[in-house]
């Protein structure tokens, strides 16, 4: 399984600086299980935005792996686990920045290059959710399995840990706000849409053309 990152310097006179041992900040295991059973893999490339005191605020999806749920663990990640010295201006002050990163997920070979094969994936829903407080700290986090097979991990660990860009009111205020993720895989009846070739590619596991 291989993930390969790679950072973009912010357009400041310092720019934000790693802290820390970076290939910890996203690892192979942290392939979510249900993206491993059905065989998602791809790049995702992310925008951080980094607050003067060097914590992780905000993320957005600049080019998308075409997985919603590998998107998202990105930026869960990068934001739980990312640490920065902050940028600095001209003056030598620490100022708001952005730094972008790549992520790139791929699924797991054996030792003669085969891909591994995996069980069918099953259906399962969850909900998590959680405050943003005035400050921007998480709160209140908790999960609400629906059904099927659980995810590997927590969406709510370590989430003490991170702050965030508050919510603001219409005057720049910042306000409380309340947070649903919902994450879903569902498995229905395939669409026949050709010939036998088709669906003989299909079964010997060749990518769907985008």
């Amino acid at each position: 399984m291989l993930l390969t990152m790679s950072g973009a310097v912010a357009l400041v006179a310092v720019e934000p600086k790693e802290v820390g041992d970076t290939l910890t900040w996203v690892t192979t295991e942290d392939y979510p299980f249900e993206a491993l059973r059905a065989g998602m893999e791809g790049m995702t490339a992310v925008q951080l935005r980094i607050s003067a005191e060097g914590r992780p605020s905000g993320c957005a999806v600049t080019v998308s792996s075409g997985h919603k749920l590998l998107d998202d663990t990105t930026c869960n990640l990068l934001l739980l686990r990312g640490r920065f010295e902050p940028a600095r201006d001209q003056m030598g002050q620490p100022v708001s920045s952005v730094y972008s990163r790549r992520v790139r997920w791929q699924l797991p070979k054996d030792d003669e290059g085969e891909r591994i094969k995996l069980g069918a994936p099953q259906p399962y829903s969850f909900i998590y959710e959680y405050d943003v407080s005035e400050a921007g700290l998480i709160e209140n986090c908790k999960v609400a399995w629906g059904s099927g097979a659980a995810p590997g991990a927590d969406p709510c660990g370590g989430s003490e840990r991170v702050r965030m860009e508050p919510f603001r009111d219409a005057a720049g205020k910042p306000v409380r706000k309340h947070v649903t993720f919902r994450n879903s895989l569902t498995v229905e009846d395939a669409v026949e849409t050709g010939g036998g070739a088709a669906s003989a590619e299909a079964e010997r596991g060749s990518p769907a053309p985008r």
